[in-house]
């Protein structure tokens, strides 16, 4: 037997969302980043040009014209996504997909929902589009999933407007300055005007039009896409397509910043992903300028005030683009990253290089991030195109091999040179567990069996106890690399989980769940100093094992559980600290982090917390820095005293 480099003992992912009760400070949070992340709204205040609004999964605030980015609280959880904002004359009013409408007035550190008049019981629809009204400064307008509906007090009531419109999503609105003539778009597909204030609409003859772009200099002119741009100059009564640039598959208007137009070309450079590229026009349409950037395949919002321009991009193509935001302060033509403090990403898998200080891997929905310097800056290592996932990933570096990294995310993955070489194991599929053996080789598993390789190569299918398994969690012991331990469930026959443990490297197993609640068993912990101590969750129960198993004691838990069968605790051992375990709660949502040095005797709950913790991880550099991801704001590290 050789001694091994201690892993973080569980990867673990929960969905921390809504405070806890205060207790004693024992240290301080830092953001890690990466910077970016998917921003589907962005907003330029009316008064003042340096204070902006940039949202997706979280809601975040600039006060110097997008050069550094702060979060702004708006109380919603990763999955409620911004739609849309309007910053108006100190005010600022947010559009959620699924928790309606929102205020604040003291610029984003308060808010409350502003969703009277949308439904009898005053829930809130998906909002999709937020209009102030050009003419009429005390209108707001709300495109929602339910209807348009206009509110004349800042937002305090809403009253309907759908008078005519089909009864489908309204997912853009535009009024023209000039005229007052409003368009309506409905579920991307149908566009429809009306010239009496909203009383009554009528649908153009532009089928498959996406939302309408008005130009305020151009009364009556207007510009939408069915695959081309199209405009119209007589109110839509009649259409011209105008000219894409070459190679677009798709072109269509984003929005207007004083006599310039602009509109997003769609094209497939080298491969089946689509990448944006921006262009503006002077003339109305009928030429166009390529602008210089933004560096990044996709946009998704645009904004303008005086001078500042703002582009707000996801980062999803092949290359995998950084996201976030983008400004520009020659009215377009040049654009620069303005992401400093803006890190919108779920950060579900962590892991760090045992081999290699400061070499840190971060697993977001969709993306991967590596970085060298402890993360001080960022690359991206790996993306996943069009799939995302939100938690549920594994991910480990290899105590033996360094700058490698396995990755289990429905497939096995292994990075080499720090993640820059990926290998996909092809013939595995549904792989949600990995756990590197200490010996050069991998174990893998999911609902797709489990398995064991000596090479990262070749797989040998594992059958506990002559069963097939499907395989949640695994662990094998820093001192011993023939003691593995399996979180598991039948794939064929018979019911409820199973814990195994081998001693032998795998040639025979064990069971050894008698006295456990076997309903879900969810974290699997072995304790770095004492090799026969093994701790799991089941629900709202925590369990732990002196004799490896043979015996299981319930411990209590941080907090008691108001609903035991639904509640759920992930736990972390720390590596060279005697005693020392973390817990978060998974479910229900807590933004709370506890600490036990009698091996769950006792709890202590670490101040300040960021909020929303997705995954944890211990440094084993430095076993009192805890590493934090976030449903919302990224990767932070945390120094135990």
């Amino acid at each position: 037997m050789r001694a091994r480099h201690t892993l973080p003992s569980a990867l673990l992912v929960g969905c921390l969302l809504a405070s806890g009760a205060a207790w004693a400070d024992l240290g301080a949070w830092s953001p890690l980043g990466p910077e970016g992340g998917k921003i589907r709204a962005v907003a330029v205040d009316s008064t003042d040009e340096n204070v902006l609004y940039a949202g997706g999964g979280a809601l975040f605030r600039s006060t110097d014209g997008g050069s550094s980015w702060s979060f702004a609280n708006l109380p919603v959880g990763p999955f409620t996504l911004v739609r849309t904002i309007v910053s108006r004359s100190g005010a600022v009013f947010v559009g959620t997909q699924s928790n309606g409408a929102w205020k604040s007035t003291d610029g984003g550190r308060s808010w409350r929902s502003i969703n009277t008049g949308f439904s009898a019981d005053g829930s809130g629809p998906a909002v999709e589009v937020l209009l102030a009204d050009p003419l009429r400064p005390e209108r707001l307008w709300a495109g929602t999933s339910t209807g348009l509906f206009v509110s004349t007090d800042a937002g305090e009531t809403w009253s309907s407007r759908t008078a005519n419109l089909p009864q489908e999503t309204v997912s853009g609105l535009a009024i023209d300055p000039q005229t007052g003539q409003m368009y309506a778009s409905l579920g991307w597909l149908k566009l429809f005007t009306s010239t009496d204030d909203g009383t009554s609409w009528a649908q153009l003859d532009c089928r498959f039009c996406r939302p309408a772009v008005v130009d305020p200099q151009r009364a009556g002119t207007v510009y939408s896409s069915w695959g081309s741009l199209v405009r119209s100059r007589d109110g839509g009564a009649t259409w011209q397509r105008l000219r894409s640039p070459k190679g677009a598959s798709g072109f269509f208007p984003i929005g207007t910043a004083g006599d310039r137009v602009f509109a997003v070309a769609v094209v497939y450079p080298r491969s089946s992903n689509e990448v944006h590229r921006l262009y503006w026009s002077a003339d109305g349409g009928d030429h166009w300028t390529q602008a210089a950037g933004p560096a990044d395949p996709t946009i998704a919002a645009f904004a303008a005030g005086g001078e500042l321009l703002l582009l707000g991009c996801v980062g999803e193509d092949g290359r995998g683009g950084p996201g976030g935001v983008f400004r520009s302060r020659d009215r377009g033509e040049h654009w620069e990253a303005a992401r400093s403090g803006l890190v919108a990403r779920w950060i579900n898998a962590i892991a760090v290089d045992p081999l290699q200080p400061g070499v840190l891997f971060a697993k977001a929905a969709d993306h991967l991030f590596a970085s060298r310097d402890d993360g001080t800056s960022w690359e991206l290592s790996l993306y996943f195109g069009a799939s995302e996932a939100y938690g549920g990933e594994q991910l480990a570096a290899d105590p033996d091999v360094a700058g490698r990294v396995w990755l289990a995310s429905l497939y096995l993955l292994r990075g080499d040179g720090g993640g820059a070489r990926w290998t996909m194991t092809r013939n595995l599929v549904g792989i949600t567990a990995v756990t590197p053996d200490g010996r050069g080789g991998v174990w893998a598993g999911g609902y797709a069996g489990f398995y064991h390789s000596t090479d990262g190569r070749v797989f040998r299918l594992q059958r506990p106890g002559g069963e097939n398994v499907g395989v949640d969690r695994l662990a094998v012991d820093p001192r011993d690399p023939n003691i593995v331990w399996a979180v598991a469930y039948p794939l064929t026959g018979g019911s409820g989980w199973r814990l195994y443990r081998t001693a032998d490297g795998g040639l025979s197993w064990q069971r050894r769940d008698e006295g456990l609640d076997v309903e879900f068993l969810r974290s699997l912990v072995l304790d770095p100093d004492d090799p026969d101590t093994v701790y799991v969750t089941a629900g709202a129960t925590i369990y732990r094992s002196r004799d490896a198993g043979a015996h299981w004691q319930s411990i209590a838990a941080p907090l008691p559980a108001e609903d035991p069968v639904s509640t759920s605790w992930a736990l972390l051992a720390a590596p060279t600290t005697p005693g020392r375990i973390y817990a978060h709660r998974t479910y229900p949502p807590l933004d709370a982090i506890f600490r036990s040095g009698d091996n769950g005797a006792s709890w202590q709950r670490l101040a300040n917390p960021p909020a929303g913790v997705a995954s944890l991880a211990i440094d084993p550099h430095d076993p009192r820095r805890l590493l934090a991801g976030t449903d919302t704001r990224g990767l932070w590290s945390f120094t135990d005293p």
